[in-house]
C-alpha cells in the first residue's frame, strides 16, 4: 500500500514539473510583473491616495480588485499588475527589470473594464525625469484625450477630466502614454491607479464661509478668488471687495518668464509691446479660461490645481501648474501657493506678483509700512490719489527698507475706515495703482486698484515657486493687528530662490551715499549680473560681476527730499578694484535718468576708466555740460564692467553728487 502510494506521488509531482516547463514563457512574464510590484513594497498606498482631504460623501468611486484577485487569464493578456491590482500592457521600454526604462515614448494599454463613470483618476508612481502624461479613454463612443504632467521623484497626482465642469463622466480607460520632458533615458514605475466620480462643486464658482468671511473661488477661471464678503462691513452695498472684471482682475498667481529672445517661444502682442510667457490664473487676454485640474474640499478650507493660460496669446495652455490652499480662519484667509513650470526653457529674471490682487474701485487709499523698526506700531505711509500702475510704474512703485518684516500693505476707503489687506511675508517691493478710478462698489465695473508684492526672480524650469499669504479686513488698525499677531506665520524662503533683492538700505537716500556702514549695500538695486555685499574689513560696498553686463542702480526716486539734476556739475565715485581682478582696467558706463526719463537709455550715458590699483581713488563725471541731465532725478544705473570676467569685483565707499 506504502509503494502504490508513494507511486502516486511521483506520477503526479512529475506532471506537475511538466505542466511548468510548458508555460515557462508565461511564468517569466509574471516574475517580471512581480518586480515591479515588489520593487515598492515597502510604500503604503491606497486605491484612493489623494493627499488632500475631500469631502466625497456624496462621491461613489469606482474601485478595482486587489492584486490577489487577478485571474491568471487577465495575466496572461495584461501581464502587469499595479499595487491595488489594475493589470495592464507596456510597450516602448528597454527595459523593465525593476521599473520600466525608455527613452522616447512609454505606452500603457488597459483593459478599461475596471474603469467605468469617472472624471477623476488617480495615480502614484516613481520617477527619474519630469514627464508628460497623455492618456485616453471614452465619453460614451468619442475617444477623449487628457494630458498631465508629472514631477518626478515617488509622487502622487490626481486629474480631472476635461469635461468635469460639465458634468462629463468618463469610461472605459484605454491608453496611457508617457514622454520625458527632459531628454535621455528615463525610468517610470506605476504603482497604483484608480478612478473616481467626484462632486461637480460648481460650473462657476464655489463658496466656502464660516462666520467672519464668504469666499468665492472660480473654477471656470483656474480656481482664482472672485469673492470676498466680510460678514463685519457695515458699508452699504459694498458686498464684494475683490475686482473681478475679467480673467486678469481677481486675486490670483500670475507670473513672468522668457520672451522672444528665446527661439523656443514667440511672444504675443498686448497693448501694442511684445508680452512676455506669462502664466495667469484666470485665463488669457482673449477670455480663455484656464483649465482645472483638481479640486478638493473640507469644512474650512478648499484646495485647487489649475494649468494656466499665457496671458497674451489666444487660447494657449501653459505648460505649468498652479496649486492654491485656501482656508478660512476667524480673523484672516490664508492662501499657500505653489507654482511649477514644465517648458524646459531658459527664462530672465522678472518682476513676479505675488500674488495679483484687484480691490473694487471704491477702496481707493493705499497704505503700508515704509519704515525700519517693524511691529512696532511704527508711522504708515499712506497715497491717496496713486495713478495707473500700468503707465507710472515710477510713481507706483514702493521698495522695502533692508530690515522690514512688516511687508503688508492695504486697499481702504479713508471716509468709511474700512479695507482689505494683504501680507506676504519676505518680499521687496509694492507695486500699486488705481486704474480708471470712478470710487465703484461694483466688483464687475472696469475701474478697480491693484497691489502685487514683487520680487524680481528667475523662473526656474521643475523647480517649484512656494509662498504663502494672509487677507483680513476691517480698519487699518484691524488689519495691522491681525498681520502682527500671525507675523511669523509663514518665511516664504522660497521666494529667495534665482532672486535678484530690491531691498532698499535702512537708510536714506541722498545725494551723496555714504558706503562706509553696513546696509548701505542695499542702496545699490536692480542689479544684473552682480551681487552686492557689505566689506567690513574694507569699510566699503563690495559689487561682484557675475556674467556680463553687469551693473547696479541707485533709485533716487524713493529719496524722501526730491532731487534735482539741475543742482548739481559733477558725480564722483571712491573706489578700489583690487589687483586680484583679471583686468588692470575697465570701462564703466553711467546711465542717467532725469526729467521725463525713467529708464536708462543708450544715448544718456557718460563713460568712464576705472584702474586697477589695490588702493581707494575717485573718479569724476562731469554733468554741467549734459542737457538731457535736468529736470526731477530719478535714477543712475551704474555699469561698472564694460568687459571683465565673472568673479572680477570693484569697492565703492561713496557715491556722491556735487
Amino acid at each position: 500500500m506504502k509503494k502504490i502510494v508513494c507511486l502516486i506521488i511521483a506520477l503526479a509531482f512529475a506532471l506537475l514539473i511538466v505542466g511548468c516547463n510548458n508555460n515557462s514563457s508565461d511564468n517569466s512574464t509574471v516574475e517580471s510583473s512581480s518586480k515591479i510590484i515588489q520593487r515598492s513594497s515597502k510604500s503604503n498606498y491606497s486605491s484612493n491616495f489623494s493627499t488632500k482631504d475631500d469631502n466625497s460623501s456624496t462621491s461613489s468611486s469606482s474601485q478595482v480588485s486587489s492584486s490577489s484577485q487577478v485571474s491568471s487569464e487577465t495575466q496572461s493578456k495584461y501581464p502587469y499588475t499595479t499595487e491595488n491590482g489594475v493589470s495592464f500592457k507596456a510597450s516602448g521600454f528597454v527595459s523593465d527589470e525593476t521599473c520600466f526604462t525608455f527613452t522616447d515614448k512609454l505606452t500603457l494599454n488597459f483593459s478599461g473594464d475596471d474603469f467605468i463613470d469617472f472624471n477623476r483618476l488617480g495615480l502614484s508612481y516613481t520617477s527619474s525625469n519630469n514627464l508628460l502624461c497623455k492618456v485616453y479613454y471614452q465619453i460614451g463612443e468619442a475617444l477623449q484625450t487628457d494630458e498631465f504632467y508629472l514631477e518626478k521623484g515617488e509622487k502622487s497626482f490626481n486629474g480631472l477630466i476635461g469635461g468635469y465642469l460639465n458634468g462629463k463622466t468618463g469610461e472605459k480607460l484605454k491608453t496611457i502614454e508617457i514622454k520625458s520632458l527632459e531628454g535621455g533615458s528615463s525610468s517610470f514605475s506605476l504603482k497604483t491607479l484608480s478612478s473616481q466620480k467626484i462632486q461637480v462643486y460648481s460650473d462657476e464658482v464655489y463658496y466656502i464661509e464660516n462666520a467672519r468671511f464668504k469666499l468665492g473661488i472660480k473654477l471656470i477661471w483656474g480656481g482664482g478668488i472672485c469673492y470676498i464678503g466680510d460678514k463685519n462691513c457695515k458699508v452699504s452695498g459694498l458686498t464684494n471687495l475683490v475686482n473681478q472684471a475679467d480673467t486678469g482682475r481677481l486675486i490670483q498667481q500670475s507670473y513672468y518668464g522668457t520672451d522672444g529672445s528665446n527661439s523656443d517661444y514667440v511672444s504675443s502682442k498686448y497693448n501694442q509691446n511684445d508680452w512676455p510667457y506669462n502664466p495667469v490664473q484666470g485665463g488669457d487676454v482673449a477670455q480663455n479660461h484656464s483649465k482645472l485640474i483638481d479640486i478638493s474640499v473640507s469644512s474650512n478650507s478648499v484646495y485647487i490645481k489649475s494649468q494656466p493660460m499665457d496671458w497674451a496669446k489666444d487660447g494657449f495652455l501653459t505648460p505649468s501648474y498652479m496649486e492654491n490652499t485656501y482656508t478660512l480662519s476667524s480673523d484672516n484667509i490664508r492662501v499657500d501657493n505653489r507654482f511649477i513650470d514644465f517648458s524646459s526653457w531658459t527664462h530672465r529674471v522678472a518682476s513676479q506678483e505675488l500674488p495679483a490682487f484687484y480691490t473694487v474701485s471704491y477702496l481707493d487709499e493705499f497704505t503700508w509700512y515704509n519704515g525700519s523698526k517693524p511691529w512696532t506700531d511704527d508711522s504708515l505711509s499712506t497715497e491717496k490719489n496713486l495713478p495707473f500702475w500700468g503707465e507710472n510704474q515710477n510713481d507706483c512703485t514702493f521698495y522695502q527698507k533692508h530690515s522690514n518684516t512688516e511687508t503688508w500693505c492695504a486697499w481702504t476707503n479713508a471716509s468709511a475706515n474700512y479695507g482689505i489687506g494683504l501680507f506676504v511675508p519676505n518680499t521687496d517691493v509694492l507695486l500699486a495703482g488705481r486704474h480708471a478710478y470712478n470710487g465703484s462698489k461694483d466688483s464687475l465695473n472696469n475701474a478697480c486698484n491693484y497691489v502685487a508684492p514683487v520680487n524680481n526672480i528667475e523662473l526656474k524650469s521643475f523647480q517649484p515657486i512656494e509662498y504663502s499669504y494672509l487677507i483680513a479686513c476691517g480698519s487699518l488698525s484691524e488689519i495691522r493687528g491681525v498681520f502682527k499677531q500671525n507675523k511669523d506665520f509663514a518665511s516664504n524662503v522660497s521666494l529667495r530662490n534665482n532672486c535678484v533683492s530690491r531691498r532698499v538700505a535702512d537708510g536714506e537716500i541722498t545725494d551723496s551715499i555714504d558706503c562706509t556702514a553696513n546696509g548701505s549695500e542695499k542702496m545699490f538695486t536692480n542689479l544684473n549680473s552682480a551681487t552686492s555685499e557689505f566689506n567690513s574689513q574694507l569699510g566699503a560696498v563690495k559689487l561682484t560681476s557675475t556674467g556680463v553686463d553687469s551693473y547696479a542702480c541707485i533709485n533716487y526716486s524713493l529719496a524722501e527730499t526730491t532731487l534735482y539734476a539741475d543742482n548739481y556739475d559733477k558725480l564722483v565715485i571712491e573706489y578700489m578694484i583690487p589687483t586680484s581682478n583679471s583686468q588692470s582696467s575697465y570701462n564703466c558706463d553711467i546711465f542717467l535718468c532725469a526729467g521725463a526719463t525713467l529708464n536708462p537709455d543708450g544715448n544718456m550715458r557718460v563713460r568712464k576708466t576705472l584702474t586697477k590699483s589695490g588702493a581707494f581713488q575717485k573718479v569724476e563725471i562731469d554733468l554741467s555740460n549734459l542737457s538731457y541731465f535736468s529736470g526731477k532725478l530719478n535714477l543712475i544705473r551704474f555699469d561698472f564692467f564694460d568687459a571683465c570676467q565673472a568673479g572680477d569685483v570693484i569697492y565703492i565707499k561713496s557715491f556722491a553728487l556735487e
